[in-house]
């Protein structure tokens, strides 16, 4: 920090992000300028935030932010082939899907299920959204409406799943069986996530979705419409090359980066099926890219942003602050405070939240006698509510994978998920101490 400032005030940055964002200013411009400040807390000249920014471009969030892309780019080539107008009658014609509220449980229970199955939220969402935007739209769902269910989606898939990584190393640290901690920990958590969130879906979309609302491109045609041959043809090669690339993703234990050879590889065999001719393809794949550049932009400066952050010692004296409570406190203050730190006090990817987590409380854990089952959700608390905590990747990414900015209602979501959450874990530490 310059002028060896308090480290807690590397906050500063993330704290006028969070407000500028609020406010409505445009998140991209809101990113830039809360990056710039962190550069200059740090104390980090030009040259060094080159570097910074050079480097971001090999970070897994700005991986997200070029699968988003792929995303909007494999969209545009379903839309332009007429592909995502038959998927959508189909959906609504074999599922029955009649309601607005049943496509939000179908968005959410999609988004889910594939995150279940490849282990990244942002894959899953990336690779639905071409199918499920359309259904929405055409109910007249609201961007930041469906942006909310990804989110949730996203998340519960991510505490469900037998193999995700956050479950297993959840799993490792608790000492729980998947059985005993989807029990105990996810399955609860996860009808906090999905009940809070459907909630305030519902408030947004009755508010109109606060100004934001798909065009007539996004919606599928009229109820008396019939698919021509290629968009037949191009919709069960879409469907089974689609299929048959998240097996695979699942057999192989593929991560998030194997989205983007999905995607790519999807759209190309659309195309083929379709016989869309080789530019236009290209002119229709890119141009879909180009509708979500700023979403990469985006997420390429904010990770300088979360770094400098880190850099700056703010996390680390968020902690020091609190260890004294800790220290002579109850245990049920302890599993509070412990979660809230998880929560509040600690960034970086899951994985790594949970092990940090562990090192930081596994001797409190031993003394104070706190059974597993709490401590598994202290540790699924702070890697995975975490996420609702502030503006991230994984409330941004779904928010732009359904085309929508409405963060300030996203955030108020996530805390309203963490407070009930905060509550419900309260109760069971009374009775369980």
């Amino acid at each position: 920090m310059i002028f060896n400032l308090p480290p807690i005030l590397g906050f500063i940055p993330l704290i006028l992000y969070i407000i500028l964002s609020l406010k409505g200013t445009n998140l991209l411009a809101a990113t830039v300028i809360s990056m710039v400040i962190s550069f200059v807390l740090t104390g980090k000249g030009l040259l060094t935030a080159g570097v910074s920014l050079q480097s971001a471009l090999g970070e897994f969030l700005t991986l997200v932010g070029f699968i988003i892309m792929l995303g909007s780019g494999l969209g545009e080539v379903l839309k332009k082939t007429k592909v995502a107008e038959n998927l959508v009658h189909l959906v609504l014609d074999k599922l029955k899907i009649r309601t607005q509220k049943q496509s939000l449980i179908l968005a959410f229970s999609m988004s889910m299920i594939l995150t279940a199955l490849l282990g990244t939220g942002s894959g899953a969402n990336a690779t639905i959204s071409p199918i499920i935007l359309p259904v929405v739209a055409s109910l007249g769902i609201a961007p930041g409406v469906l942006g909310i269910m990804l989110i949730a989606g996203g998340l519960c898939g991510m505490i469900l799943g037998p193999f995700t990584p956050t479950a297993v190393i959840i799993r490792e640290l608790s000492g729980l069986t998947y059985t005993e901690l989807i029990i105990t920990a996810s399955f609860p958590l996860s009808i906090i996530i999905f009940g809070t969130s459907f909630y305030f879906s519902l408030r947004l979309q009755k508010r109109g979705g606060d100004g934001e609302a798909y065009s007539e491109a996004d919606k599928a045609a009229a109820e008396d419409y019939k698919a021509n041959p290629y968009a037949k043809r191009g919709t069960y090669a879409f469907l089974i090359s689609m299929f048959a690339m998240i097996v695979y993703g699942v057999i192989a234990g593929a991560g998030a980066s194997f989205a983007i050879v999905i995607l790519l590889l999807v759209a190309i065999v659309v195309a083929v099926a379709t016989k869309t001719p080789m530019e236009d393809f290209l002119n229709w794949f890119f141009g879909g890219c180009g509708k979500m550049v700023h979403i990469f932009c985006l997420f390429v400066c904010f990770c300088p942003l979360l770094n400098n952050i880190v850099a700056s010692g703010a996390f680390s004296a968020l902690v020091e602050l609190v260890s004294p409570i800790i220290t002579g406190s109850s245990k049920v203050v302890f599993v509070m405070v412990s979660s809230c730190i998880g929560i509040f006090g600690i960034a970086g990817a899951a994985v790594a939240q949970a092990q940090v987590i562990h090192d930081l409380f596994s001797e409190f854990i031993v003394t104070l006698g706190i059974p597993a089952s709490l401590w598994a959700n202290i540790i699924m608390y702070g890697c995975v509510l975490t996420s609702l905590s502030m503006p991230n990747p994984d409330i941004l990414a779904p928010l732009g994978l359904a085309h929508s900015s409405n963060l300030k209602t996203a955030m108020k979501c996530g805390y309203a998920i963490i407070i009930i959450s905060l509550a419900v874990l309260l109760i069971r530490s009374v009775i369980m101490l």
